[in-house]
């Protein structure tokens, strides 16, 4: 059976508690039969799966004092899971503009480094 289908009917079935079920047998079936080297496209899929069900869960995403920062560290974990075992790094952070420099340190002279943490990258 398609992957996909499959899981669209585990969800249709069985909803998140079905699909977190499916995601720890699936698991299981590629730890226990020591696949974990040839299916290792379905490992991050299901890391995937798992992280994406515990954000819907624990997290009121229609809250109003959510941020922009909620959605970047949301997409920086599974761009993270997508990524890993290879050379792509992920920074999350604002990009200091070569435009707004010189006005920047003006204002770090005239009231101090506010920048402390800040990471630009040119």
């Amino acid at each position: 059976m398609d992957p996909v289908i499959e899981i669209q009917e585990v969800y249709r079935v069985g909803s998140n508690k079905g699909l977190r079920k499916f995601v720890v047998k699936e698991r299981c079936r590629i730890y226990e039969d020591d696949l974990q080297d040839k299916e290792d496209f379905n490992l991050m899929i299901m890391d995937i799966y798992e992280l994406i069900l515990n954000n819907v869960t624990f997290k009121n995403w229609r809250k109003k004092h959510l941020r922009e920062e909620d959605f970047g560290c949301y997409w920086k974990a599974i761009f993270d899971i997508v990524f890993r075992g290879t050379s792509v790094s992920l920074v999350r952070g604002e990009a200091c503009c070569p435009a707004t420099e010189y006005e920047r340190q003006i204002n770090e002279y005239e009231y101090g480094n506010v920048s402390t943490g800040v990471h630009c990258n040119f």
